[in-house]
Order: structure tokens, then C-alpha cells, then sequence
């Protein structure tokens, strides 16, 4: 049986057959066959610099952090030859 993981992805239709979790879940890609994946946002900030979210030494090392583990999750699922469809969104800047 195809496992199928949703990460980031707000829902899926109801009758989706896709284990789905947000990005701050402790899961790995390992038992998927396949995967679809949506880009995670930089965390809501309340302050700004020149009209762009500015981001605090704690945001963003663990932005930083959570994209370095997500790409390497995609890495291994790609690299492991099964399949990944990534749902792209528009840029974001924040200033670190």
C-alpha cells in the first residue's frame, strides 16, 4: 500500500488517504512513498525594517533551523527515488 505525507499544507480533500502534519512535527519522510509538501513561512513578527518583517536572533535560528531540516528530509526522499511534488509559493523576505 502507497503511504502519502501532507506537510504544510492546510488540508486535503476528505477523503485523502495522507498522513498530515504542519512543519514543527517531529516526523520523518522515511516511510513515505510519496510526499507533498508546502513551503513553511517565516513566523509572524511584529516588528519591521524598510516595510519587511525583521526577524530576532531566536526567530531566526529556528527558521534557519526548520528549513535546514525540511530540505534535507526532501533530499533524502527525492535521493531515495520516490516522489515529491513541492506546492510553491510566492517569495517572502524577512530581515534577519
Amino acid at each position: 500500500m502507497t503511504r502519502f505525507f501532507a506537510v504544510g499544507i492546510g488540508s486535503l480533500h476528505r477523503d485523502a488517504r495522507a498522513e498530515v502534519c504542519d512543519h514543527s512535527a517531529e516526523v520523518s519522510l522515511d516511510d513515505a512513498d510519496a510526499v507533498i509538501f508546502g513551503l513553511p513561512t517565516a513566523p509572524f513578527v511584529l516588528e519591521a525594517y524598510r516595510g519587511k518583517p525583521l526577524l530576532d536572533d531566536h526567530q531566526s535560528f529556528e527558521y534557519t533551523e526548520l528549513l535546514s531540516r525540511w530540505r534535507n528530509e526532501l533530499h533524502a526522499v527525492v535521493g531515495g527515488g520516490k516522489t515529491a511534488f513541492v506546492v510553491l509559493t510566492s517569495p517572502g523576505v524577512a530581515y534577519r
